[in-house]
């Protein structure tokens, strides 16, 4: 499919995004200037917080109102003033003083802020043609090739623009064609740059700065900082590699003349070495690396294209197109597409574009952006946020059983288990590993500040060990399954010495339901810290499930860790159900939310992504009642995770009703966005749905509805959750023609599906490994037998007959 627009570009919300996983670039286009606003997915503020010295811990002992280096305090080399404030506040929390307790947590055992992702700055390619000569002009994006392209037309002229973002290369390439001469102008600035220079004998307009050694999002004041010899130091650099007419350069911009086909490519090279190891501050040091790199780049435009290709649709093979009548639109614009059923396709084969853009091999996972940002205060440090941003990134991974985009996630779980010890150390007194709700490039894995609903919930290392998890079910991988092992045992036994005993039952005090709040029975006011929530419950027991399996797969059933994990599973406390019949957020049933609207479903983890609650018919009922008490409210990923819950509950007039909330036309937001100057303009609670670049706004954009809209729509096709594959449980009449083609289920089944006229046309299935499984079409279940790699095909006469 292409994205496609006559529109000059204003905003970034306009742009088109390109990426590999390690450099990011959004395309602007106003017809006289090209524009690509540049990441590296190494550029953050601060430093490592990952102390080696036994006497220094990571966090003061209170919250600082300015969050200044809030890693840098120290108590002693135990965290006993930590620890001893945590024992207050589960004598409060068991006492039921709701209120004191939140407050206290508030004063007493918040800390510093992760760090923020940072811009590179901007290339701007300008043309000397005045904007009124222009007659026509488009862009587009190719979500199949991956290719961003641009046609300029003038009465006399025609110039011609594509670029992309190699992954065998790591670089951007940029071409340029035009029928007659023309002039150009390339500047790099803005962002963090600080200088330019123009190698002449490299052809190289070559850009330095240095990332600042802290920069929160909440304080104006001392938003920003830089430090002489720290922070992170970068260097990045456009050399012109074929060009037809005459290139010049001085310190701010190169030129050139009278050409009709110029191929530039782009690259940048990072001062980070690792999360624990101070980085190389001296930009200028850099440059031997990166003008190495661009010397080897000695081919031709088409050899480097063909090979990115080549590269992408090796691995982007999975579609959906779904139709109203037998047609399906390929060429999609903003201001024209209003069709579900278009916008549906559009966004899934989006969603796999941007997964493969953001998140790839030896690279930084995805962020609360991906790779894209330009703004040194983004929204919420554009960091890594755990209690469902990150874990939503990587849905569609699963479904699209892309090994290489999940390797990202991996690395940085093993090195936030290695952070983490040292937390769940110092400040819990416990074996294994903690990650609480945010984290960054450095790994911080304590408790930030600005409210202990969000802050105190202690479960980010859980789930993301859980999604690792998930994605192995899907793609199952014993290499990548023992490189998950250690993980999964080590944030058990975390939550085996977390967990409290209360009359036999295990409890995790203290606790909250992300980012909700509840009232206090006693005080009517709002509250934040209580007892064992629904969503701590649902993540324990699927989390020590997925540990006893994995060591029982690994033949480590006798060893003490197995046992006691199965001790704490047996006696942990069960999730419970609230006056009105639904699911209690809370533990004790008294506590009702303070939101019933709440954005957060964090109690409904069991519906979706896990299935916890269908082995268990009561709170099945239960959880379909609180999800319609929740309402259709929501910022973009809370309307994509109902969209998911709702599809599996196979509520197909919600699912519908959710679907046009998200692809409503979003309202504009600032632009860079600032986080300090900008938030009071943003609804943020009821301003999502569609940029004008198909981008969904939470809002402002955040990239986790953009990912995880595929793997929701998934679930309106095909589900997996139960013993047997259900296919087209959720299915609107409207949507009578369409196909999904290379998906993944559970077991590493691939599937591929075919309906016409609302009823299946066609199926195929292949399974890694001879399988026996279950597939329910309608009222009826087919037995079937799959052999390894051997695809078999079905149609809907294979289910007559079969009950």
């Amino acid at each position: 499919m292409n994205i496609r627009t006559q529109n000059y570009t204003n905003s970034f919300n306009e742009a088109f995004p390109l990426g590999n996983g390690r450099l990011g670039a959004m395309v602007y286009g106003d017809g006289v200037t090209c524009t690509f606003t540049l990441n590296e997915n190494t550029l953050w503020s601060g430093m490592p917080h990952v102390s080696t010295q036994e006497d220094s811990l990571l966090l003061p002992h209170r919250f600082l109102k300015d969050g200044l280096y809030g890693y840098e305090g120290s108590i002693n080399k135990n965290g006993k003033f930590y620890q001893d404030k945590l024992q207050e506040l589960k004598k409060m929390i068991i006492n039921k003083e709701y209120t004191k307790a939140t407050h206290f947590a508030e004063e007493w055992l918040q800390g510093g802020f992760s760090q923020s992702y940072m811009p590179f700055g901007k290339l701007i390619l300008s043309f000397d043609i005045q904007k009124t000569h222009i007659t026509n002009y488009y862009k587009s994006l190719d979500l199949k090739h991956a290719l961003y392209t641009e046609e300029l037309y003038t009465q006399d002229n025609t110039i011609h623009v594509q670029s992309f973002m190699s992954y065998p290369q790591d670089a951007l390439f940029i071409y340029i064609k035009s029928i007659k001469h023309i002039d150009l102008c390339i500047t790099l600035k803005g962002g963090l740059i600080q200088s330019s220079f123009f190698d002449d004998t490299a052809k190289s307009l070559v850009a330095y700065g240095k990332c600042p050694s802290y920069a929160s999002p909440y304080f104006p004041e001392s938003s920003v900082i830089f430090e002489e010899n720290k922070g992170i130091g970068f260097i990045g650099g456009l050399k012109v590699l074929e060009c037809d007419g005459i290139v010049l350069g001085n310190y701010l911009k190169s030129s050139i003349k009278e050409a009709c086909e110029i191929f530039l490519a782009f690259d940048i090279q990072s001062g980070f070495k690792a999360y624990n190891l101070k980085p190389q501050s001296d930009s200028l040091s850099l440059y031997p690396l990166l003008h190495s790199k661009l010397e080897k780049l000695d081919n031709e435009y088409s050899y480097y294209k063909e090979e990115h290709i080549d590269d992408y649709q090796c691995i982007a093979n999975s579609s959906l197109k779904i139709s109203t009548n037998e047609s399906f639109e390929e060429d999609i614009d903003y201001e024209k597409t209003t069709c579900c059923a278009t916008l549906c396709s559009l966004l899934f084969e989006y969603g796999l574009y941007l997964l493969i853009a953001s998140s790839r091999g030896e690279n930084q996972p995805c962020n609360l952006q991906g790779l894209w940002n330009d703004s040194t205060l983004p929204v919420w440090s554009c960091n890594y946020t755990t209690n469902i941003n990150l874990e939503m990134n990587y849905w569609g991974a699963c479904v699209f059983g892309i090994e290489e985009c999940i390797l990202p996630l991996f690395k940085c779980l093993e090195e936030l288990s290695i952070a983490g010890k040292k937390t769940a150390k110092d400040y819990y007194n416990a074996r294994g590993f903690v990650c609480h709700h945010n984290t960054d490039l450095w790994r911080h894995t304590q408790p930030t500040g600005n409210g202990v609903q969000h802050t105190l919930w202690a479960f980010g290392g859980a789930w993301l060990s859980l999604t690792l998890y998930q994605f192995l079910q899907y793609n199952p991988n014993e290499k990548l399954l023992k490189r998950l092992e250690p993980l999964l045992e080590e944030s058990s036994l975390f939550y085996v010495d977390f967990l409290t005993q209360i009359d036999g039952i295990y409890h995790t005090i203290p606790s909250t339901s992300p980012e909700n709040n509840f009232i206090d029975p006693k005080t009517k006011q709002r509250a934040a810290v209580a007892m064992s929530s629904s969503m701590d419950i649902s993540l324990l027991n699927e989390l020590f499930n997925a540990t006893l399996d994995t060591l029982a797969y690994f033949n480590k059933t006798d060893s003490q860790h197995f046992k006691e994990i199965k001790e704490a599973l047996k006696n942990l406390a069960s999730i419970q159900k609230d006056n009105d019949g639904g699911i209690a957020e809370w533990y004790h049933k008294d506590l009702f939310t303070h939101d019933n609207n709440h954005r957060h479903i964090s109690h409904l983890y069991g519906l979706y992504p896990y299935n916890l609650f269908f082995k268990n018919e009561e709170l099945l009922q239960a959880a379909t009642k609180s999800l319609l008490q929740r309402g259709e409210l929501g910022t973009g990923w809370s309307l994509v995770w109902k969209i998911a819950c709702h599809a599996r509950l196979k509520n197909t007039q919600i699912v519908q009703k959710l679907l046009q909330k998200l692809y409503q036309k979003a309202a504009p937001t600032p632009n860079s966005f600032n986080h300090i100057l900008d938030c009071e303009k943003i609804d943020f609670v009821n301003g999502g749905g569609l940029y004008p670049n198909f981008l969904l706004a939470h809002p402002p954009f955040q990239i986790d509805s953009s990912l995880g809209i595929a793997a929701a729509l998934v679930e309106i096709f095909v589900q997996c959750h139960n013993d047997y594959i259900e296919l087209l449980p959720c299915l609107p009449s409207t949507w009578s023609n369409g196909m999904l083609c290379n998906i993944k289920l559970k077991g590493g089944i691939r599937i591929s599906i075919k309906w016409k006229e609302s009823a299946l046309a066609w199926l195929e299935l292949c399974a890694f490994k001879d399988s026996n499984v279950k597939i329910k079409y309608q009222d009826c279940i087919l037995q079937t037998e799959l052999k390894a790699n051997t695809p078999c095909t079905y149609t809907q006469s294979h289910f007559k007959g079969y009950l």
